[in-house]
């Protein structure tokens, strides 16, 4: 999908510390890291991946795929808190990250 159109997701990240296609999530302050067993991530065309989080503490989530390695980086993300059965969770978080690789 890799195009000289756009920036796509597939360079590795920080100087070659990530694997190329590697996206990462990172949730912060979250109210009840337990209540969200899943992070749900839309790329700017609309494909969604679901995927289970690393808790960091009791307050952190980290989650990462390479699923959208060559997908257009340029648009939004949306970056959901999901329940056990995948559906939005009412949660409060203090900061969200998502970083990757960039290949033109």
């Amino acid at each position: 999908v890799t195009s000289p159109e756009c920036e796509c997701v597939g360079g590795p990240a920080f100087g070659g510390y990530f694997i190329p296609g590697y996206l990462d999530v990172r949730v912060s302050g979250v109210q009840d890291a337990n209540g969200a067993p899943f992070i749900g991530i839309t790329s700017p065309n609309g494909t969604d991946v679901k995927v289970a989080p690393l808790r960091e503490q009791s307050t952190g989530l980290e989650a990462a795929t390479v699923a959208f390695n060559g997908f257009p980086a340029n648009g939004s993300w949306v970056i959901k808190l999901l329940d056990a059965s995948g559906n939005l969770s009412t949660q409060t978080a203090t900061r969200i990250r998502i970083q990757f690789g960039l290949i033109s």
